[in-house]
């Protein structure tokens, strides 16, 4: 028995040539870097990614130790310092919502993840 892509007609001798040729096909309609064009698995992998295209962060604060990518930054942080406020407004948590992002190419059914979907 032989395993046909139902993208592209290719056929496979086992299960799992053709699982890992699926990969194929969904990086390819992945999200691409907005600054190298490279394509990655997920929008996680994307994030993680992206900051590798981040500038450093150079600029500290003498007072506290925190840092900034820009000099503006630090020089509006260092009024928090100077009209004694606390250095960081107080975070709020954040919603965690996640994207699907993978799609069955048989049904409308829409997975967060990659695995999710050929499992389907």
């Amino acid at each position: 028995e032989r395993f046909a892509c139902g993208s592209c007609g290719r056929s496979f001798k086992q299960l799992a040539g053709l699982v890992s040729h699926k990969y194929l096909h969904l990086a390819r309609r992945a999200p691409g870097c907005g600054v190298c064009g490279q394509r990655l698995p997920g929008a996680y992998a994307l994030l993680l990614h992206r900051r590798r295209h981040r500038p450093k962060r150079r600029f500290s604060c003498s007072a506290c130790g925190r840092s900034f990518r820009e000099a503006s930054l630090l020089a509006e942080h260092r009024r928090c310092h100077a009209e004694g406020r606390p250095s960081r407004p107080p975070r709020r948590p954040r919603r965690r919502r996640r994207r699907r992002l993978y799609r069955c190419q048989r049904c409308p059914e829409s997975f967060s993840r990659l695995s999710a979907v050929l499992r389907h």
